[in-house]
């Protein structure tokens, strides 16, 4: 398996994850089930895991023009 390769899967991964989270959070909006420091936590979780798709993004892009 080549690096895009894994480095894709890893991005399906953490997309599957993210959007969990993302679906958990807006249950939290309507009702919050969480300590008010856990909600904290998770939304800094939240954005640090979008932060980490758009790199795999960028490195995937990346990589993928270098074959071009």
């Amino acid at each position: 398996m080549d690096l895009v390769s894994k480095l894709e899967n890893e991005r399906t991964e953490l997309k599957c994850r993210l959007d969990k989270l993302t679906l958990f959070l807006d249950e939290q909006r309507k009702e919050q089930t969480v300590s008010d420091r856990q909600l904290v936590l998770l939304n800094r979780q939240w954005l640090l895991m979008c932060g980490y798709l758009s790199i795999l993004d960028w490195r995937i892009n990346d990589l993928e023009e270098q074959h071009d």
